[in-house]
């Protein structure tokens, strides 16, 4: 199992390239608009990773 870390830092990475990619978008800077379902698939990795948090805590086993 990944480490709670990891898991963050891969939503947070994530989240800031869509971020970027978006507001290039938005710009002009790029042709290329983002997947229209990415920021949604974001959510629902976040959410499931602050379930197991929640879960972790409750269980007295954050790591």
């Amino acid at each position: 199992m990944k480490p709670l870390i990891t898991r963050i830092s891969y939503y947070t990475r994530k989240s800031n390239e869509h971020g970027a990619r978006r507001f290039d978008y938005i710009r002009g800077r790029s042709d290329r608009q983002p997947p229209a379902t990415r920021l949604t698939r974001l959510y629902q990795y976040r959410d499931a990773m602050y379930r197991r948090i929640q879960a972790t805590k409750e269980g007295g086993l954050l790591c």
